[in-house]
């Protein structure tokens, strides 16, 4: 009998198959990675802004009730998404927190109790607006 020694290993193409689908896999995985920075960056954002809302308020509920007026930045009760519009309100209404800018402002509806409604607007690095807004309410007792 004959002994006749075969060798067995992997050919070229299924090699070059095999890399592909890993490629393909890892792709995959590095987009997967982009998108969680991206999310995690937004999250990020609107919990700066989640923040700052909740300051306004905290900042208008202890003001003189006679004092509580609507900011700048407002018309009709709602933000002016307009960066030459929000550019140009108080300083102490704008915050930059890793280079966006958020703008602070506030609309002040009735008159006892007053209801007031804290926005916080900012631009994302493409140039979407946001807004988050949080609500409370100031009797003159």
């Amino acid at each position: 009998m004959k002994n006749v020694k075969s060798e067995e290993g992997f050919s070229l193409l299924e090699v070059l198959i095999a890399i592909t689908i890993l490629t393909i896999a890892l792709l995959g995985l590095g987009l997967m990675q982009v998108t969680a920075i991206s999310a995690n960056k937004n999250s990020y954002q609107f919990g700066q802004a989640s923040a700052f809302a909740e300051q306004v308020l905290e900042e208008k509920k202890a003001e003189l009730f006679d004092n509580i007026v609507s900011s700048a930045g407002v018309s009709g009760g709602n933000p002016v998404l307009v960066a030459t519009t929000l550019d140009a309100i108080n300083n102490t209404q704008k915050s930059v927190v890793s280079g966006v800018t958020f703008y602070k402002v506030w609309s002040v509806m009735g008159t006892d109790p007053k209801q007031i409604t804290a926005y916080v607007v900012w631009r994302d690095s493409i140039g979407t607006w946001h807004q988050i807004a949080m609500k409370t309410s100031r009797s003159s007792l």
